[in-house]
């Protein structure tokens, strides 16, 4: 990973999903607006913000069907990706420069969860030795 990114943030907006052509082929890519954050203790048991960095999170392929189901407005999370060039020509044909994080992982904070629940483990497929990866 040339280019490691890993932030912590609030999501500004509900994740957007959608099929763009790259080469030959469609593929699906969710997005999300992220606040990226700095905090410093404030010296009476809080935090002051210093500064901040919105940018749009990718998360390509079928993980990006977790975003959808699990992420919201509002929401606390890590993104560990990497940074690249987002540089595009919108539909008057003005030109944009600049990043977005392709993200390989985005995370829950646990902080503003009021609960989670668990899906039921999956059965083995196949082999019953000591070692199979949980599911």
């Amino acid at each position: 990973m040339p280019n490691g990114f890993f932030g912590d943030g609030n999501v500004g907006s509900s994740p957007e999903q959608k099929m763009v052509q790259v080469g030959n082929e469609k593929r699906k890519v969710t997005e999300i607006r992220v606040m990226f954050d700095r905090y410093k203790p404030d010296g009476q048991g809080g935090f002051t913000q210093l500064d901040g960095l919105w940018s749009t999170v990718a998360i390509w392929g079928d993980r990006g069907d977790h975003v959808m189901k699990h992420i919201s407005t509002g929401a606390r999370v890590h993104v560990v990706g990497e940074i690249v060039p987002n540089n595009y020509e919108d539909k008057d044909g003005g030109k944009h420069e600049g990043f977005q994080v392709v993200a390989t992982g985005i995370y829950l904070g646990l902080a503003r969860l009021e609960s989670v629940t668990y899906r039921p483990k999956a059965e083995k497929a196949g082999g019953d030795f000591e070692g199979d990866i949980p599911q």
